[in-house]
């Protein structure tokens, strides 16, 4: 096994095994919070993030069945959202049957000198074993957090993991874009795709890595309410937007603006007031830095003759014409073209478009999983939202609003950049984020759980 990144890969590993080893309450769970942030790609058996596996799918492996099957059951409700998340996961292992059917051999041709075999078994073997592992994975990351009976204390000391390591995530950022060190860490950098990654994370996934860091920042300083801790967070806040900017994520800065003003209209009139300072601070300090980056500013400006086709980047002519192609295929439709097959059917096999993944999540998860996957897709973001909706109503103190607030904004956020990105797909780009996103989304149903553990029924 070759580790081509052995430095960042070796150094996250050790801070994740310190907590595991040193930590005091839900250590597996901060261990696996904290590889999670180094999308840095371990090992490959293709060459390229297809085959790829990271820090948390090898802690999520080795702890987290200890945890799951070593601690007796909570015992507290589940939400709509937990069993429709359950529901998405099958979905996903349909979706590798399906698409180890639709696994084209010429494929193989296409990528000579990627892919090896192991003790002569077929490709479309492997992929099809990877995949499996791969959503055991993110069941796994989803799960994990809900074996604790996470409170107040324990939420806030990962949500400050997550603050801490988004700005050094933010820092990385920064000292990669002004040439001081190569800090992408990723074979794509090799390939020339110049600034479209950070410590392994390709841009799209930094980008929404970083609103997630923001949002999830600022909950730590709603939760604990500690002044010491709302200063750091504060303070940090010019330096995750610089690193935000940094990723040239339009679908990220779009993502932060809604939700920003969602905050500012669910946390109540007092906080609303702080949530809308910071968020023209930011916007200050935004168009600030854009004003000393003239790269920058040509990235996230639209001239007055452009058109949206423009602006799109090709992508509207490649969501029309990737509709058009399922419309003459009703099998795929149906039942989809396979989970992470979209690259290898769609692009590769059948030609139908010029991109490697739909930069549509809905699109992305339709082709992929037809059409019964994607309206259970809906299902599930939707009942995420009024799972939120309810806990908030239901919460009495002002402070009990707090995380059901901030997370329904992130998520609000995280649906506005799925309009052209796969977010919330696990397309091959979008994995490293999407192991962080089921950790923090089992975090929050866990401390539901725990804090409405008297409510006598669910209110979702």
């Amino acid at each position: 096994m070759t580790i081509p990144y052995l430095v960042p890969v070796l150094t996250y590993a050790a801070l994740a095994t310190l907590f595991l080893v040193g930590g005091r309450r839900a250590r597996a769970l901060k261990c696996v919070l904290v590889a999670s942030c180094c999308g840095v790609i371990v090992t490959s058996f293709t060459g390229g993030a297809s085959g790829a596996v990271w820090l948390a799918p090898i802690f999520l492996l080795v702890v987290s069945p200890i945890v799951i099957f070593g601690r007796a059951a909570p015992g507290l409700r589940s939400t709509t959202a937990t069993r429709l998340t359950y529901a998405m996961f099958a979905v996903f292992l349909v979706g590798i049957v399906v698409g180890l059917g639709r696994f084209d051999p010429a494929v193989e041709v296409m990528k000579a000198g990627s892919f090896s075999t192991i003790m002569g078994i077929p490709t479309r073997i492997l992929m099809a074993g990877y995949r499996t592992v791969l959503v055991c994975c993110l069941i796994l990351a989803f799960v994990l957090p809900l074996r604790y009976r996470i409170d107040d204390r324990i939420l806030t000391e990962c949500l400050r993991l997550v603050w801490f390591f988004s700005v050094m995530l933010a820092v990385v950022g920064v000292i990669d874009y002004l040439g001081i060190a190569d800090m992408a860490f990723s074979y794509r950098r090799q390939a020339g795709y110049g600034h479209v990654s950070v410590l392994g994370f390709h841009r799209g996934a930094l980008g929404i890595m970083s609103v997630s860091g923001i949002f999830l920042s600022f909950a730590a300083t709603q939760i604990s309410r500690r002044p010491l801790l709302t200063l750091m967070v504060y303070a940090s806040v010019p330096l995750l937007l610089l690193a935000l900017l940094f990723t040239w994520s339009r679908a990220a800065l779009l993502a932060l603006a809604v939700g920003s003003i969602s905050l500012v209209f669910s946390l109540g009139w007092s906080r609303a007031m702080k949530g809308l300072v910071l968020t023209l601070a930011g916007t200050a300090i935004s168009f600030l830095i854009l004003s000393q980056f003239p790269d920058l500013a040509e990235r996230f400006s639209m001239p007055s003759d452009a058109t949206l086709s423009d602006t799109s980047a090709g992508r509207i002519q490649a969501w029309a014409g990737l509709t058009e192609w399922l419309v003459r295929q009703p099998d795929v439709l149906l039942i989809g073209a396979g989970f992470q097959n979209f690259h290898y059917y769609v692009n590769l096999s059948a030609g139908a478009v010029g991109l490697e993944a739909a930069h549509n999540n809905f699109l992305h998860i339709l082709t992929e999983t037809g059409i019964v996957g994607f309206m259970l897709f809906l299902a599930w973001l939707v009942s995420i939202f009024a799972w939120l909706r309810a806990w908030r109503r239901s919460a009495v103190d002002p402070s009990e609003k707090a995380a059901p607030a901030i997370f329904f904004s992130l998520m609000l956020a995280i649906v506005v950049s799925c309009l052209t990105q796969e977010s919330l797909a696990p397309s091959f780009a979008m994995t490293p984020f999407l192991l962080h996103f089921y950790l923090v989304l089992g975090m929050f149903i866990s401390y539901y759980r725990t804090t409405a553990a008297a409510v006598p029924r669910d209110p979702v």
